[in-house]
């Protein structure tokens, strides 16, 4: 009660400050540092937001207590407990719920948002110890560029044009494998690098390198393209579903369809994180599902094997999910890129769709089978209840209905080309969308993962240097007799053994931009070059042995309990990880093959 007055007293000053300026009338335009007000808004709605979370804390730990208490006892007081606790004053006070609203109608949350961002970046610039170079890793910086530096000072028998290239990628690869500075930067640096060391041969007389202007032209038009817009559109779909909280919707129901039979909703929930990943990403999917489960993972006691299963077949199945479409990873991103630089491997969304559907609703109950059989999570027998507080709204339907017509479009673009032309164009008319009604709004936009598209932007153009200055027709020279191209299949198993390797150890993102150009190049050569090209580019994300293998292993190792201790271990992800990596391979040889011989 005497934080819910304080707050109201500061919500009244706030008020009378408003109406008395001037200023206040456009608050977004506001230096936090210069005015007072604003500041006490701020502190004001994190004094609420605090408080309601205050009341959940205090509501949790009551019935986790009675919950605890029917564990050790057998009896069943939870049942009787909840309904009175729910009607206990602190958690039916409507004031806190009210004053929230006060402050929603004096400012908009995105507002707040924008104005708690200004004051952290404001907290930056007045930081005395900063580091300029805090981002560097300085050792790790130099070790990268001895290398390079031998490259262009020793001749290796390669073209010179060619092996300035080397040097180059020889470069970027191993500030990428270091990350001695952050991926998306190392890849700013890919389009000026192009240009100085004149990578792009002339059209007219192709001895001699393009013009710095040409060059620089090109460079720039491929750092953004319609696989980038198809992106854009992703992280709408993505920024959509979070703001409706669709996913908790889903999960809410699974529990109440599922909550007495344990292995039937883990691989319920492995089809969520598989959907989800879909279509909003499986960097962000596995976010939201963890956050969905925590409240349920905190309730198993330590060690509890049931959880360690959830944590595991999230991450596993939103890996899978990383190869359903496109826009479900960046890696996929990469290699539809590489992939439409030529007629002969390039493949419409419906066509993966088809490929990768089935493929990956087997691979997903495949991981459910082996995480019983390995982990036996025999140690729950009910799920506990996942709290939906929200309705089923307008809001909803529009989102729902707007997402199933531009997954249409996607997939159908083969009948629509001739009025909608691209993908990206149904991307930009589902952002036009969202953002023109106030679905979604401009922190939304720009809070989208920037770094990821530059990150993208720098991989087309780093695959583009590569091609054009000859590098990968030496490349290939020498890799080619030692492939059996005259078998897709032996090919196929070559190639994807490879790169799971190339993918256990290093980012599945860097492991696209490294080999996709030299896949799609020794696919050519078969009569089948679809068939390589595709089963491979399933082959970077089926690899899951290790927790740094892919962003959803780090997301469920990161998970902790009550005392601060991560329930998965290393050990835990070889224990059944290597072994679906192994079982992902040999449905990639098997399966795989045949839907993308059968489909393309």
């Amino acid at each position: 009660g005497s934080s819910g007055s304080a707050l109201g007293l500061a919500a009244e000053s706030f008020l009378a400050r408003r109406n008395s300026s001037f200023h206040m009338r456009s608050f977004a335009h506001v230096p936090i540092q210069t005015d007072m007000g604003v500041r006490k808004l701020e502190k004001t709605y994190e004094g609420i937001i605090k408080l309601l979370e205050y009341v959940r804390l205090n509501y949790e730990g009551a019935r986790k207590i009675v919950k605890k208490y029917d564990k050790a006892t057998g009896e069943n007081r939870t049942a009787e407990f909840l309904p009175t606790l729910e009607l206990e004053d602190f958690y039916t006070d409507p004031r806190p719920e009210k004053l929230k609203q006060r402050i929603f109608a004096l400012c908009s949350r995105d507002t707040l948002l924008l104005l708690q961002k200004q004051e952290r970046l404001a907290q930056d610039v007045r930081s005395s110890d900063s580091d300029p170079f805090k981002a560097v890793k300085k050792f790790r910086l130099l070790c990268c560029l001895i290398a390079p530096l031998v490259l262009f000072l020793v001749h290796t028998g390669l073209a010179p044009r060619s092996q300035r290239c080397l040097a180059m990628v020889v470069l970027v690869i191993s500030m990428w494998v270091t990350e001695s500075i952050p991926y998306f930067a190392t890849a700013l640096l890919v389009p000026p690098l192009a240009v100085l060391l004149k990578l792009y041969p002339d059209t007219v007389h192709p001895e001699l390198p393009l013009s710095a202007q040409s060059t620089a032209s090109l460079v720039l038009n491929s750092m953004v393209d319609r696989v980038s817009i198809l992106l854009l559109g992703g992280f709408a779909l993505s920024a959509a579903f979070s703001r409706c909280q669709l996913e908790l919707w889903m999960a809410s129901r699974l529990q109440r369809l599922l909550g007495d039979r344990p292995y039937a909703f883990l691989l319920s929930v492995m089809m969520l994180g598989l959907f989800l990943s879909s279509w909003i990403g499986n960097t962000t999917a596995p976010v939201l599902v963890v956050s969905v489960l925590l409240p349920v993972i905190h309730d198993f006691p330590a060690g509890n094997r049931y959880a360690k299963a959830l944590l595991l077949g999230v991450a596993f199945a939103c890996n899978l999910g990383g190869m359903m479409t496109p826009i479900s990873s960046p890696q996929n991103a990469i290699s539809l890129g590489y992939m439409n630089h030529s007629k002969q491997t390039a493949i419409s969304f419906g066509q993966w769709l088809l490929i990768s559907v089935p493929f990956c609703a087997v691979g997903v109950i495949i991981c459910w089978a082996m995480l019983i059989t390995f982990l036996n999570p025999s140690d729950v027998k009910h799920i506990p209840v996942i709290v939906y507080q929200g309705t089923f709204s307008w809001l909803h339907v529009v989102v729902l209905v707007s997402s199933v017509m531009t997954v249409g479009g996607w997939a159908t673009l083969n009948f629509t080309q001739d009025t909608f032309g691209d993908l990206g164009i149904i991307a930009l008319m589902l952002m036009g969308l969202m953002f023109g009604t106030g679905i979604l709004t401009q922190v939304d936009f720009n809070s989208f993962p920037w770094n990821l598209i530059f990150l993208l932007g720098g991989g087309h153009v780093l695959g583009e240097a590569i091609y054009m200055s000859g590098l990968l027709t030496e490349i290939l020279n020498v890799l080619v007799p030692h492939f059996p191209v005259n078998s897709p299949w032996w090919l196929t198993i070559d190639l994807c053994v490879c790169i799971f390797g190339m993918s256990t150890f290093v980012s599945h993102t860097v492991s696209a931009i490294v080999f996709m150009p030299i896949i799609v190049k020794l696919a050519g050569a078969t009569g089948s070059p679809m068939v390589p090209t595709m089963c491979c580019t399933l082959a970077i994300s089926g690899a899951m042995a290790l927790p740094f293998s892919s962003f959803p292993n780090v997301n469920s190792l990161m998970v902790e309990d009550d005392y601060k201790q991560p329930y998965l271990s290393v050990t835990d992800y070889l224990h059944v990880g290597l072994p679906c990596s192994v079982v992902m391979l040999l449905l990639i040889a098997s399966l795989g093959f045949g839907l993308t011989t059968l489909i393309v």
